[in-house]
């Protein structure tokens, strides 16, 4: 909550309330699809995506196009891809576990970009999370589609952990097993 003072002995409290509304599936201005190839993991702490998505509203392309991706918790968008995707895009920032990129105007041919998120701590039972894209001047073009775990499953993974260090923090996971420790790594053999 809030306190705005307006004059010295008078005081505007103003809140804020916000809900956790269900995405709404159905008809759909953008057609959203997101692909993880089995070649996409990096070391086990990084893996690629891309997104492709196109236009199907009333006009022949739509307004400048925003793409909200909630990141799924654990994950921040690695440096060098947000990098990249600054040069094919108006704007890409991340902001509170959210990738925020702003597109020209999308048509009815798909555009694709690609995202490279590090693991930066290792988190079970992920929920699912929703990619939103919609017309920067009519928030009413919207569409959505789930960003789940299963996005970035890969066929096989190997990592190689520093024993000591920032991405040593690897809790409870049951599809990894642990073929051998030395000295200064550890390495693991990720089975999908």
């Amino acid at each position: 909550m809030e306190q705005t003072k307006l004059h010295s002995s008078f005081s505007h409290p103003t809140s804020t309330v916000r809900y956790n509304a269900p995405v709404l599936e159905g008809n759909s201005t953008f057609s959203i699809s997101i692909t993880s190839p089995s070649s996409s993991c990096v070391n086990g702490f990084a893996y690629s995506f891309s997104i492709n998505l196109s236009y199907h509203g009333n006009k022949n392309q739509s307004n400048q196009v925003i793409v909200d991706i909630k990141l799924l918790s654990g994950y921040t968008v690695d440096y060098q891809s947000l990098a990249k995707l600054h040069d094919d895009v108006l704007k890409a920032e991340q902001i509170n576990n959210h990738l925020i990129v702003y597109i020209e105007p999308v048509s009815r041919d798909p555009v694709s970009m690609s995202v490279t998120l590090d693991i930066s701590e290792r988190v079970q039972d992920l929920q699912p999370q929703y990619v939103h894209v919609y017309d920067y001047y009519d928030r009413g073009d919207l569409s959505s589609t789930p960003f789940t775990e299963a996005n970035r499953r890969t066929a096989h993974c190997t990592q190689v952990v520093p024993l000591f260090g920032k991405r040593n923090n690897i809790r409870k996971n049951t599809s990894c097993q642990h073929s051998g420790v030395p000295l200064m790594q550890l390495l693991i053999k990720c089975i999908n």
